[in-house]
């Protein structure tokens, strides 16, 4: 972990922010702009794809990807709101450590980043999303001929989830207010599509002890797609009442 990080990513959360690094040590790295090349990409997959025999290529991809995400996102996400740091973290600035398994398992940063008072969201975060998320997310996706709203779904599932735990943990709303803006804006200031654009929805419905608010995903990730595995718990495919008994599995209630 870098250590300007350490202050907001203590105890549980800090393997959420371990896969950032000022050093790879002595192993080997692969520059981000060749990451994301076809052939490397391809690499990647084929070695991932080991862990699972006739996949579907596509579902693959999606759940590999989710896997960069959160190497990447909660720990620049947060330092950017959290302690106003903008993180190099452009395919430009970082290096890439591989895993046996085919995973990014650590990117490398060439210095601790700035402390920056952006006027709007964009402006905070146009570098990890131009420089870093747009290019890679549109590479995978014509690799595997995957849409790519899969995969920026994935990326705004964690962002979502990123501004919430914060929420949780007491920072003001003025420090969430940028965070908040990049899921709830329909189109940049530029005019084109926000893709990160209300990644989730909270759906409204009765439980055995009153009424509960649902979280729920707008965009499958084709999970269902590997050998072993099933939808999520909050996929968008699932039928209303498996969604609910879900919710109230993970709070410890029972439909029933």
């Amino acid at each position: 972990m870098i250590d300007v990080l350490a202050p907001l990513f203590s105890g549980e959360l800090a393997v959420y922010a371990e896969g950032l690094s000022l050093s790879a040590g002595n192993k080997p790295v692969v520059p981000g702009r060749r990451f994301v090349e076809a052939q490397q990409l391809e690499r990647c997959l084929d070695l991932y794809g080991q862990g699972y025999p006739g996949a579907d290529r596509r579902a693959l991809a999606s759940l590999w990807s989710k896997d960069y995400f959160l190497t990447l996102l909660p720990a620049a996400v947060a330092a950017s709101l959290a302690l106003g740091r903008t993180l190099p973290i452009t395919l430009d600035d970082i290096d890439v450590v591989i895993d046996a398994q085919g995973l990014p398992s650590c990117l490398v940063l060439p210095n601790r980043g700035d402390l920056v008072a952006p006027e709007d969201a964009w402006q905070r975060f146009q570098p990890l999303i131009e420089g870093n998320l747009e290019p890679f997310i549109d590479a995978l996706a014509r690799l595997v001929k995957l849409s790519p709203r899969v995969l920026w779904n994935n990326a705004g599932n964690y962002v979502e989830t990123i501004v919430g735990v914060l929420a949780k943990r007491g920072l003001p709303a003025e420090i969430l207010a940028h965070g908040e803006a990049l899921i709830a804006i329909r189109e940049r200031p530029d005019g084109k599509r926000n893709r990160l654009f209300e990644p989730v929805r909270y759906v409204q419905m009765q439980g055995p002890q009153g009424p509960l608010e649902i979280r729920q995903r707008r965009q499958c990730c084709l999970r269902d797609g590997l050998p072993g595995y099933e939808c999520c718990s909050d996929c968008p495919l699932i039928s209303d009442e498996l969604l609910l008994r879900y919710a109230l599995a993970e709070r410890g209630l029972s439909v029933d």
